[in-house]
């Protein structure tokens, strides 16, 4: 990542019938030379029934900032092949790193598929950090920044 940029990691659910349940963003954003700042946001479909979902993760993205958005599915066997690869990949960045991760088209409940999107936009983040960012510092500074930022979310008492 550059001086002042952002990406923004949308993990979509979808339901058996094909209706979106929900989704979850995960914003990286460098600040500065030694800030790195990190948000993750479940949309909440539900509690905005009359706003486009476009419109509602568009509105997670920073101004200025990149989106990365794995499509689930293709039609072309070749995309598929490829695109499997890449969902293994993100796959083994959840398990390294100890997050819940559910293959989009993995056949489970719709609350545990909407229940993993937050790990799965940090998985999707952190396979794209580790293959990537083309500067081995710039990379260890990215995923120990994301490690500090998780066990501080995970300590974090609700009040």
């Amino acid at each position: 990542m550059r001086i002042h940029e952002s990406i923004t990691i949308l993990a979509v659910a979808y339901g058996d019938d094909g209706r979106l349940l929900d989704f979850a963003t995960f914003t990286a954003t460098r600040e500065d030379l030694e800030t790195i700042a990190f948000d993750l946001q479940r949309g909440h479909l539900q509690l905005h029934p009359h706003m486009h979902p476009m419109l509602l993760m568009m509105a997670r993205v920073p101004e200025g900032g990149h989106v990365l958005a794995p499509v689930t599915q293709r039609a072309d066997p070749v995309d598929r092949g490829a695109q499997a690869a890449v969902f293994d990949a993100i796959e083994d960045r959840a398990k390294e790193f100890g997050l819940a991760y559910v293959p989009p088209w993995e056949d489970v409940d719709e609350a545990r598929r909407i229940a993993t999107l937050p790990d799965r936009a940090q998985a999707v983040w952190l396979t794209w950090v580790t293959t990537m960012a083309e500067d081995i510092e710039d990379r260890r500074l990215l995923v120990a920044a994301w490690r500090a930022w998780s066990a501080l979310e995970v300590a974090r008492v609700p009040f």
